[in-house]
């Protein structure tokens, strides 16, 4: 008997280690005043380099950015941005200089704080990883990105599998 313990216990353990890890993607969110929206790819990108800086009904979009550190700001400056954290610090310099946005992008260091940027500003814009979304909060909702929820196939922002 206790031997069919120890082999059940070693399959069980073997399943679970043979499982592949949940995938983590980016995941876009906004502020209170922003239900959640359906957004190209494109159109992210062209917010997040100051081509696109007011939402449709004309109210400035706040930005807010992780560091490179992070590994959502690795994906990001990856795939959505196309360029280094200092190429992208360096385009805003120019944005700014140019008069296209009155303020260039917070850049939030952790998760928590994001949170706190989108409670604060209805008009936020932030990203996330999926993992680090709070399961309990219903009202903040991802961002459909060119007509995918994160999770479902063909999602745009999947994290690289370490």
């Amino acid at each position: 008997m206790p031997r069919r313990i120890i082999a059940v216990l070693l399959l069980a353990g073997a399943a679970r280690a043979a499982a592949p890890p949940p995938k983590d993607e980016l995941v876009f969110v906004a502020g209170t005043a922003r239900p959640p929206a359906a957004i190209s790819s494109s159109d992210l990108r062209r917010i997040y380099l100051g081509r696109t800086t007011r939402w449709p009904d004309g109210r400035r979009i706040v930005l807010a950015v992780r560091p490179a550190a992070t590994a959502a700001g690795r994906i990001f400056y990856d795939r959505v941005a196309g360029m280094s954290e200092i190429d992208f610090s360096r385009l805003w310099l120019g944005v700014l200089f140019r008069g296209d946005a009155e303020t260039a992008p917070r850049v939030i260091r952790d998760a928590a704080d994001v949170r706190r940027f989108l409670d604060r500003t209805p008009d936020g814009l932030a990203f996330l990883l999926s993992s680090e979304l709070d399961p309990r909060d219903s009202a903040r909702r991802p961002l459909h990105i060119d007509g995918r929820d994160p999770g479902t196939a063909g999602y745009p922002y999947l994290a690289p599998v370490p």
